[in-house]
């Protein structure tokens, strides 16, 4: 019986993870839909969307930047045009709306944040200490967390499986640390990915769009209501029930909207 020699080993597990990095980076580019991706038609109403932004007239600027995100352009930069258009407009509620999705799409995008940040200042909101479990969530899209738990797992099991063959006995101690260390990123990824999806950020996340919306205590106008949002606020949707839904604002206080009073984040 023959077996690879130590190199040779050692370069096919190269060899398996450069296709799984590839295979990832493929998934990313699947994610998103950029104008790039949408032909020249697309290319032209951006186009006319930004001359009309550049010459003041924002009702017309936002109109389309909005018809660029609803045939399905998912790209930061409409998401954030768009949010400073509805800005020019005192549209708060749907700024901050376009904003967040901008922000979710570029979570590093300095400009996208700044411009959010003076928004949420603008409505007299004071940012929270998220903590840096929460900051490392959201400083990341979903995507890039898959793709990085992803490669870990497979560079987890293919570093562990690799240190038992016999002609690795030689560097099975490096071997396993690499294993172990992949495992860690392993369970970070998916720590984050589950901190996002059901943290006090994560989930179903929506802003406030009319200048004023009662929070009454069921799903209906037959309810009582009390705690008053403005536009701009941010809450989270915990259920849905017909034309409402229940959420959670500032973390503390639950009621229900109409669904035509929030725009999903």
């Amino acid at each position: 019986m023959r077996f690879a020699r130590p190199e040779k080993m050692m370069s096919s597990w190269h060899g398996v993870v450069i296709a799984v990095l590839v295979t990832a980076l493929g998934f990313v580019g699947l994610a998103g839909s950029g104008v790039a991706a949408q032909g020249s038609g697309t290319v032209a109403r951006l186009a006319k969307a930004n001359d009309a932004y550049a010459q003041g007239r924002w009702a017309e600027a936002a109109e389309e930047y909005r018809a660029l995100a609803d045939q399905g352009v998912n790209d930061p930069v409409v998401w954030y045009n768009l949010g400073n258009a509805y800005f020019k407009l005192l549209d708060f509620g749907r700024s901050r709306a376009s904003y967040e999705r901008a922000l979710r799409l570029a979570p590093r995008d300095a400009d996208v944040r700044h411009n959010l940040e003076l928004l949420q200042a603008r409505l007299g909101e004071t940012p929270a200490d998220e903590g840096l479990m929460a900051r490392m969530a959201f400083y990341f899209t979903t995507n890039e967390l898959a793709v990085a738990a992803s490669v870990a797992w497979f560079a987890a099991v293919g570093l562990f499986l690799a240190s038992f063959r016999p002609e690795a006995r030689r560097v099975k101690p490096p071997l396993l640390g690499g294993a172990g260390l992949a495992a860690a990123t392993l369970l970070l990824g998916l720590s984050l990915l589950v901190l996002r999806a059901y943290g006090p950020d994560g989930g179903t996340q929506a802003v406030v769009v009319p200048a004023t919306a009662k929070l009454f205590n069921g799903p209906g106008r037959e309810y009582t209501s009390g705690v008053q949002l403005s536009a701009g606020n941010r809450v989270k949707v915990l259920r849905a029930d017909g034309d409402w839904r229940e959420v959670a604002a500032n973390q503390r206080v639950t009621g229900w909207l109409r669904a035509e009073e929030l725009e999903q984040i």
